[in-house]
């Protein structure tokens, strides 16, 4: 299978290309656009950066529980995560 490679972005036609996609197939996003991953996705994974960390895994969740109910609320204080609606 070949890399398919897509900015959903707010272009109707890749996400209508993702949405048929992930119905048979596992697509994997990534991207610091949190409105995007809220649009697209159907499960969240929440990683950070730091000094003493590269991409740490914070959180997974379905997409809905991640934007409504995090397990850890602290991370959407920070201004790119609580933008996201």
């Amino acid at each position: 299978m070949s890399d398919v490679v897509v900015g959903p972005g707010r272009d109707p036609s890749h996400r209508e290309l993702l949405t048929n996609l992930k119905k048979r197939v596992t697509v994997v996003i990534v991207t610091h656009n949190m409105q995007q991953a809220a649009r697209i996705s159907d499960d969240c994974a929440f990683l950070l950066m730091g000094d003493d960390r590269a991409g740490e895994l914070i959180e997974f969740d379905t997409t809905e529980k991640i934007f409504n109910n995090p397990s850890i609320r602290e991370l959407w204080t920070t201004p790119s995560v609580a933008s996201a609606d």
